[in-house]
């Protein structure tokens, strides 16, 4: 099972951010708060930070002020949501999206920037997220606030554990045996209300900061599996940490 298990680490810190040219002077962007805790976003706010060319610097933006830091900056061209991992899209489709979407300030600014030929976009960056959850997130765009996602690591159905194409368990026999051991039996006393991960995803992913709610539960949760303590292997972090 861990050999098993994908850890991402580097997926924040190398490639697509790394490879980027210095947008510091191409790109003005508001750098978002993430929508939980900063653990979740702790070790990608600085590389955003960097690539928007303030360093550590750059200030991050709570949601309420996304509209005042548009009134006092009409150079403004991105909001960017930046995230370590994103498997299911959930949480980013029904609250960060769908907050903007009923902002009706946050519309008016937008359609008058759009209508001068000064459009915003809401970038959405990840760490690690499932194909399916960037065309779930894409799929949510409005008309005056064009939403672009992008993972550094792209997974698919391939990544979860009891999938059809799972490259995990890709035997059934093991699939149905590891099934019943992971989800009906320490899953379900473990997570109950998701003993197959967050959105039943099914996921057998770690980064390197934290572990998705996405994954197993028998990854991640510790508790009492038939009167015996269950120790996670990637335990996940429930306190926030500062970066």
């Amino acid at each position: 099972l861990v050999r098993r298990t994908r850890i991402c680490v580097g997926s924040l810190e190398s490639g697509y951010i790394e490879d980027w040219p210095d947008a510091g002077s191409q790109i003005h962007a508001l750098l978002l708060n993430p929508l939980g805790a900063l653990k979740s976003s702790a070790t990608f706010l600085p590389h955003a930070a960097r690539l928007l060319g303030a360093g550590f610097d750059q200030e991050v933006s709570t949601l309420e002020n996304v509209v005042l830091a548009l009134r006092r900056d009409e150079n403004l061209q991105i909001l960017l949501y930046c995230d370590d991992c994103s498997l299911s899209g959930e949480q980013i489709s029904s609250n960060l999206v769908d907050d903007f979407r009923h902002n009706a300030e946050l519309r008016a600014i937008c359609e008058s920037r759009k209508n001068v030929g000064r459009p915003i976009a809401l970038a959405i960056m990840l760490g690690v997220g499932f194909q399916d959850a960037l065309n779930k997130v894409r799929s949510e765009s409005i008309e005056w606030l064009p939403v672009i996602p992008h993972a550094g690591e792209v997974l698919d159905d391939r990544d979860k554990a009891f999938s059809a194409t799972s490259t995990v368990f890709p035997r059934s026999e093991y699939q149905t045996w590891a099934h019943n051991l992971l989800v009906n039996r320490i899953g379900s006393s473990l997570y109950p209300d998701a003993p197959a991960g967050f959105g039943d995803i099914q996921a057998l992913v770690v980064t390197s900061n934290n572990c998705p709610d996405d994954t197993l539960p028998a990854i991640h949760q510790s508790g009492i599996v038939g009167g015996i303590i269950w120790k996670a292997l990637f335990p996940r972090i429930s306190t926030p940490q500062i970066w």
